[in-house]
């Protein structure tokens, strides 16, 4: 699954001037990055709704820090925006100051739930995987207001 989102006017810390959004792009993508090595997973509506954007994907994906040499092969235990994908052509032109919208094409990992309830399971067996599903955050739904979806 692709998960990418224009970042253009619609958002709230756009500019009309390409130099500004990349470096605020780029601030937000250290911000994050901080924040996930700290606590080792992030949503991506949670980096989306910090940067005032619409999640409009599944609330559970995001990113996990993987330890072991088991990552997938579009993972590298960092956030990336994708900004400098060169297979995107608007990006191309934005990272050059042509535009002022950009792609971000993001490098989730995939679904959290899925990963932290293998990780209950495997640290403390069916008892603590039940209770990670009573916490109400793993079953959330609501979106905010914000860029507009963007798929290929």
């Amino acid at each position: 699954m692709v998960y990418r989102v224009i970042f253009d006017n619609m958002c709230p810390n756009w500019s009309y001037e390409p130099e500004e959004n990349l470096e605020y792009l780029k601030y937000m993508e250290d911000v994050l990055n901080q924040r996930f090595a700290e606590i080792g997973y992030l949503y991506l509506k949670d980096a989306l709704n910090d940067m005032g954007i619409a999640c409009p994907f599944n609330e559970n994906v995001g990113w996990w820090y993987e330890s072991s040499n088991d990552l997938p092969w579009h993972c590298d235990n960092r956030i990336s925006f994708g900004l400098y994908n060169e297979k995107i052509q608007e990006n191309r032109r934005f990272i050059n100051g042509l535009i002022p919208d950009c792609v971000l094409d993001f490098n989730v990992m995939g679904n959290l739930t899925d990963y932290m309830l293998d990780q209950a399971i495997y640290i403390g067996g069916p008892e603590l995987a039940q209770d990670f599903f009573d916490y109400p955050w793993v079953h959330h739904s609501g979106l905010a207001l914000g860029g507009q979806y963007w798929d290929e």
